[in-house]
C-alpha cells in the first residue's frame, strides 16, 4: 500500500512508512472488497462514501474517487485514487438530520393540523392530524398542488389569504369552514422563505376539550 501523508494520518498512522503492510481490508472487510468489485466492472468509482474503521479502530467518514489500473489481459492490478476525510460533515448532517426527526415527531403528535407549502402550492409537509381533515395520508399530499388537489378552495378565504402570505409575507388569521363542512377551523397562516405555513385548529374540538376542562 503506497500513499501520500494525507492518506496515513486519515487513517491514523503517524507516517506513510507504516501503511506500507497495513490490510485496509482487515478493517474495512465490506467497503474495500466492494469498491475492488465494483471497479472491475466499472473502472472507476467517482464520490463513494462510507463509515469505515481507522488502524486505531476510530470510525471515520470518508470519501473516495477511485480509479482501477488493468494489465493488458484486463486483471485488476492497482488502485489509484484520493480519499477524503468527510467526517465533520457527515456527523453534522446525522445530527441535523436527528434534529429534523425530532421537529417531524413533535409536530405528528398535535392535535391541530399542519401543513407546508412551497412558493408553487406544492405540499412539502403534511402532519398526520392535518392528513386526516383531508381524508388522506400524508404520503398522498406531498408534492402535490393544492389547487388541483382542492380546486374547492379556489375563490376562498384560503387563497385570498394564502396569496397574500406568500406575496406580501403577512402573517393572516381567519375563520373558515374545512373542506369537510362538519368543521370549522381557526386558520393562521405564516410566510416562509419560499412559500407558506398553515395551522387548522379544529374550533369544534377545541371547545369540547374546553368544557371537559
Amino acid at each position: 500500500l503506497e500513499c501520500n501523508p494525507a492518506f496515513a494520518e486519515i487513517y491514523g498512522f503517524d507516517g506513510c512508512e507504516k501503511v506500507v503492510h497495513w490490510n485496509i481490508s482487515e478493517f474495512n472487510p465490506f467497503d474495500w472488497p466492494y469498491m475492488v468489485t465494483r471497479l472491475k466492472s466499472e473502472g472507476k468509482i467517482k464520490g463513494y462514501q462510507s463509515w469505515q474503521r481507522r488502524s486505531d479502530g476510530l470510525r471515520i467518514h470518508i470519501v473516495a474517487n477511485v480509479v482501477g489500473i488493468f494489465s493488458d489481459v484486463g486483471e485488476l492490478v492497482q488502485v489509484k485514487g484520493y480519499v477524503f476525510d468527510d467526517t465533520e460533515r457527515k456527523k453534522t448532517e446525522e445530527e441535523l438530520n436527528r434534529s429534523k426527526q425530532q421537529v417531524m415527531n413533535i409536530l405528528n403528535s398535535f392535535k391541530d393540523g399542519f401543513i407546508a407549502l412551497n412558493y408553487y402550492w406544492k405540499f412539502i409537509y403534511v402532519n398526520q392530524s392535518a392528513a386526516q381533515y383531508f381524508g388522506l395520508e400524508p404520503d398522498d399530499l406531498i408534492g402535490q398542488n393544492l389547487w388541483e388537489q382542492f380546486p374547492e378552495l379556489t375563490g376562498t378565504t384560503y387563497e385570498t389569504a394564502f396569496r397574500r402570505t406568500r406575496d406580501e409575507k403577512e402573517i393572516q388569521y381567519f375563520e373558515a369552514p374545512s373542506i369537510r363542512k362538519d368543521q370549522l377551523f381557526d386558520v393562521s397562516v405564516y410566510p416562509l422563505d419560499e412559500g407558506i405555513s398553515v395551522c387548522l385548529r379544529d374550533v369544534n374540538l377545541h371547545k369540547k376539550s374546553e368544557k371537559k376542562d
